[in-house]
């Protein structure tokens, strides 16, 4: 009861979400960012060429992203998209974030809401403890 919407989009549907500390791994960050990756399946995804541009659309209320990208995720049959968001302040202000695979400037997933709450300014880790003192 309500954990199925009524009709069913003909586009990709989100079917995982993952977050971390931001960066490049095996580089130490000067700032604080937050991954998020965002796994989507269906839809016309198993279908596109190999040569298709999918590309992750992404708008946040606030703060910057950074190390976007989509790409193909062959365990699903879909596509994965990542990104880094980095927090404009040290406020802990709710930063909404919008995500959507496009290609050939057409949609092709559902869109993808998340509220994120950054945290307090002392807890903003710049690594995995114990890694790269």
């Amino acid at each position: 009861m309500g954990g199925v919407a009524p009709q069913q989009s003909p586009k990709a549907r989100v079917v995982d979400t993952f977050t971390g500390i931001g960066g490049v791994i095996g580089k130490k960050r000067p700032y604080y960012s937050k991954r998020f990756v965002v796994d989507f399946a269906g839809g016309s995804l198993p279908m596109l060429s190999k040569d298709a541009e999918v590309k992750a659309v992404i708008s946040v209320s606030r703060g910057r992203t950074e190390i976007e990208s989509a790409r193909p995720l062959h365990a699903i049959d879909g596509y994965r998209a990542m990104f880094d968001l980095v927090p404009p302040d040290d406020s802990t202000d709710p930063i909404n974030i919008r995500l959507y695979l496009e290609a050939d400037g057409q949609p092709l997933s559902e869109t993808w809401l998340y509220q994120w709450n950054p945290p307090p300014k002392d807890q903003r880790q710049l690594h995995n403890a114990g890694h790269l003192k």
